[in-house]
């Protein structure tokens, strides 16, 4: 695969992703939905919902998604993405086996707070916690006072490696 070479992009959860290229905001559709309590492919035939875009820009989508604690802390290149691409084998779509960590099976964001999987680290490291902080808005709407914006509450704004 060369630069500029289109892929095929499968959002591998229910829900938007977005990420950013050359100052550009874009979004990922799901590629897949909930049917009866049940995940199933959004698209058409059987298939996750399929994007194409071009490499260095599915890339930059896969890097901004990761699955939150997955990524190693000793090797930044083991982590696992939201993100999956796409080939044609056949009249099936499969994982492409050329880029790592690939797969284009559902799954859905973790509870994780942190891209690095703290297992993988001494016992001091493991016992970091989220950090706190009082009043500051969660989101863009909450900045401007709208909804979501709660005075004092308690968003998350680091990790506290101190015991």
């Amino acid at each position: 695969m060369a630069y500029g070479d289109d892929t095929i992009v499968v959002n591998r959860t229910t829900k938007p992703l977005e990420f950013t290229y050359d100052g550009r905001h874009g979004q990922l559709k799901p590629g897949y939905r909930i049917d009866n309590g049940k995940v199933v492919p959004a698209g058409r035939n059987g298939r996750p919902a399929l994007q194409h875009m071009a490499y260095q820009v599915a890339e930059m989508a896969r890097r901004q998604n990761v699955i939150l604690g997955t990524e190693n802390p000793f090797d930044l290149r083991e982590v696992q993405y939201l993100v999956g691409i796409g080939s044609e084998d056949g009249d099936k779509l499969v994982a492409d086996p050329n880029w790592p960590n690939n797969s284009i099976a559902p799954v859905e964001q973790s509870q994780a707070v942190e891209r690095l999987n703290r297992k993988l680290l001494d016992d001091e490291a493991q016992t970091a916690q989220p950090r706190r902080s009082a009043g500051w808005p969660q989101s863009r709407e909450a900045a401007k006072g709208g909804e979501g914006f709660k005075a004092g509450n308690d968003s998350l704004v680091g990790i506290d490696t101190r015991g």
